[in-house]
């Protein structure tokens, strides 16, 4: 299992990943179009935050991790929030999770954030 960041083209599969997280959620209806319009934004912007997928050892994206920074007024600097992380149910307990947190730490300590 390895992690990188995401890239325009696994905006597809991102947004399936994130379907199979909304449907968790009883009071939410997920959108493709608005998935896929955040996703773009962030992937967009070099300061608002970045996505992280994990692959298999076939290269099939099988979870993801978004962060997202801002200015902290509590901690009077940079910090990253995770918003969404989901596993596809076929890659679970092995080992997918874990990698994408470690990725998201290392992501946001390399960016200065806390």
């Amino acid at each position: 299992m390895k992690t990188r960041l995401a890239n325009s083209a696994d905006v597809p599969a991102i947004v399936e990943l994130l379907n199979l997280l909304f449907e968790q959620e009883a009071d939410f209806t997920p959108s493709r179009e608005a998935q896929t319009n955040g996703l773009r934004l962030i992937l967009s912007s070099l300061h608002s935050g970045k996505l992280i997928v994990a692959e298999d050892e076939n290269g099939s994206i099988v979870g993801m991790v978004s962060l997202h920074y801002m200015p902290s007024t509590s901690m009077g600097e940079w910090v990253a929030v995770l918003e969404d992380m989901i596993v596809s149910i076929s890659a679970r307990r092995q080992g997918a999770g874990k990698v994408l947190i470690d990725a998201a730490k290392s992501a946001a300590e390399d960016d200065r954030c806390r």
